[in-house]
């Protein structure tokens, strides 16, 4: 069994032969030879999610053309385009202000208490575009016998949406984008944690977030920050939703840094298959068509 629904985005037609001054009956018919008609046309206004490939679901912009001709099949073509939106802009307000959280517990033996452990974290801003590097400032108080490291994960979760029955059809799943962990910070020690300073957590090349722009699908990620101990055993989880924009972030008369994409293609392409965790009798595909037809007489009147 499988689910398939359909959302066109918009859809428009043109006809690059007849004059659009000329209100007559009569159809231009094209004689033997080679023809060059240009044309152009604006995107809408209105948001549009960005171009989106995998096995389960498609976003997807074209040009189709067709010529008409009376007496055969009609010959077309179908040129793709990439749509990158939505128009996201790591500059808006919203973006710029700095999350913090932090966290404490403190463990006991019977009636004794073995020791405290806390975290603290600092987010700088929370958009990002695919290739920057996000800065995560953390500090660390570790009060018990083992040491602790810190694990900073993107997770990414997808919601599918099918028109079916009366109340539709609807599927939730997440992906691992990435997962860096820090230095050990030693038992009965604090320590300080700066991206910065370390080995830099690139955002790899994922698909932007898109909330309530798509009937049928939403992306958004999770920056999900903790302690992990040496027996792999996690405490103290902090949350932060971080967006993925589409417009860099830019400091006011500075020359704009240049983002490398070559780390990030090739560490994701093996693990951002993100529609993996889909079942096959789930399916979903979002096509969005722009159209271009040419006409003769066979389809007057």
């Amino acid at each position: 069994l499988t689910f398939l629904s359909y959302s066109i985005f918009f859809h428009s037609f043109n006809n690059p032969i007849s004059d659009r001054n000329d209100e007559s009956d009569v159809i231009p018919i094209l004689a033997r030879g080679l023809h060059q008609f240009p044309f152009s046309f604006d995107l809408p206004q209105s948001t549009l999610p960005c171009s989106l490939e995998s096995r389960h679901g498609t976003i997807r912009y074209y040009i189709k053309v067709i010529i008409d001709i009376p007496y055969a099949s009609s010959p077309q073509g179908i040129k793709y385009f990439t749509i990158i939106g939505p128009h996201i802009d790591c500059m808006e307000e919203k973006y710029l202000s700095a999350l913090s959280g932090q966290d404490r517990k403190t463990t006991c033996c019977w009636c004794c208490r073995r020791g405290a452990l806390a975290l603290r974290v600092v987010l700088d801003r929370t958009a990002y575009v695919c290739g920057e590097n996000i800065r995560v400032r953390a500090q660390v108080e570790n009060r018990q016998s083992s040491p602790q490291v810190i694990s900073i994960k993107l997770i990414q979760h997808v919601e599918f949406f099918i028109d079916k029955g009366v109340l539709g059809e609807s599927k939730a799943v997440t992906c691992l984008v990435f997962e860096h962990k820090s230095p050990s910070i030693t038992s009965n020690s604090q320590g300080k944690y700066d991206s910065t300073l370390e080995q830099p957590i690139r955002l790899p090349v994922v698909p932007p977030t898109l909330i309530g722009v798509c009937r049928l699908l939403q992306i958004y990620y999770i920056l999900r920050i903790c302690l992990v101990d040496e027996k792999g055993n996690e405490s103290l989880h902090l949350e932060f939703p971080l967006t993925v924009a589409t417009v860099p972030y830019r400091i006011p008369n500075a020359p704009q840094p240049p983002i490398d994409y070559g780390i990030c293609l090739c560490s994701c392409c093996s693990r951002l298959d993100w529609t993996r965790l889909i079942q096959k009798d789930f399916q979903t595909s979002v096509q969005t068509t722009w159209r271009v037809e040419g006409t003769s007489p066979r389809n007057s009147g």
